[in-house]
């Protein structure tokens, strides 16, 4: 591109009685520009691609419980719970769910997308996550259902930055199919957990942590689920995430059916005011 002479005048705008610099300009141009709702609509349709195709990676998971009614007459109840297809891997389907749709399960029902419901088993789960994975063997799934079925990438929760916009998929309105969208309002980096720091979001976008909602980034990647730790009275308009990026490692064990082991230890900031009563700093 030519380049501008640092003698060229400055450009003149409407209500300045001489030339502005340039990032005045711009500022004005923005203010008074209008967006119309067309435009608005623009701006959302790719995020609405994104989502309409991270679809395909959630299924509905049914806990089904065998119980007895009064007269001892057998009575089956189940309780729906959104779950994310994270793995593939020729032999299993490897679904995230909260470990409530597997805690008290006599049996797992997987229902994909285009209506397909089939077994599933419980693969592994954890407690101070809150999360579970449920498998579901691919021999039992016709071509159909194989190739409706997408698997979510996961992402790089590091990356997430205060102000990106997100979307929340699963099951943020208590509907498994459900989705919203919002911002990341506040990150909290380094939060003491079991035997490590964790990283935590707070997002405005609705979210039920009880039958599962999952984080997106722009990217379609899954960066974080929905959790009911971490609250106080501050936050109680907030939907918090656990960003993934921290248990890449434990889903990789879960995935493989082996158990998650803690030492138990919880650590914490030393304070300036501990400090000063003889505690080490850091």
């Amino acid at each position: 591109p030519a380049q501008t002479s640092p003698s060229a005048p400055l450009p003149a705008v409407a209500g300045y009685d001489k030339p502005c610099p340039v990032e005045d300009f711009l500022q004005s141009v923005i203010e008074s520009y209008e967006y119309s709702a067309t435009e608005l609509s623009s701006m959302y349709s790719n995020l609405n691609t994104i989502v309409q195709g991270t679809d395909k990676g959630i299924v509905t998971v049914h806990s089904v419980q065998h119980e007895t009614d009064w007269f001892d007459n057998p009575v089956e109840t189940s309780g729906q719970y959104a779950g994310a297809v994270i793995a593939n891997t020729s032999q299993e389907l490897m679904i995230l769910t909260p470990q409530a749709a597997v805690k008290v399960a006599d049996a797992i029902k997987v229902t994909f997308s285009n209506g397909t419901e089939a077994d599933g088993y419980v693969k592994q789960q954890d407690s101070l996550t809150g999360m579970a994975i449920v498998g579901v063997a691919v021999e039992g799934l016709d071509e159909t259902t194989l190739n409706v079925v997408d698997c979510l990438v996961l992402g790089n929760a590091f990356a997430v930055k205060q102000g990106d916009m997100v979307a929340a998929i699963g099951s943020p309105i208590g509907i498994v199919h459900s989705c919203d969208y919002g911002f990341i309002s506040y990150i909290r980096r380094n939060v003491p957990v079991t035997d490590g720091v964790t990283r935590v979001f707070y997002s405005d976008v609705r979210g039920n942590s009880d039958s599962g909602t999952f984080l997106m980034n722009i990217n379609g990647e899954l960066v974080g689920w929905m959790t009911a730790d971490f609250s106080s009275e501050q936050t109680d308009n907030a939907t918090i995430f656990m960003g993934i990026s921290d248990y890449k490692g434990t889903l990789e064990k879960m995935t493989n059916g082996m158990p998650i082991p803690y030492m138990g230890i919880v650590g914490q900031m030393v304070t300036e005011q501990a400090g000063m009563n003889g505690t080490p700093s850091g």
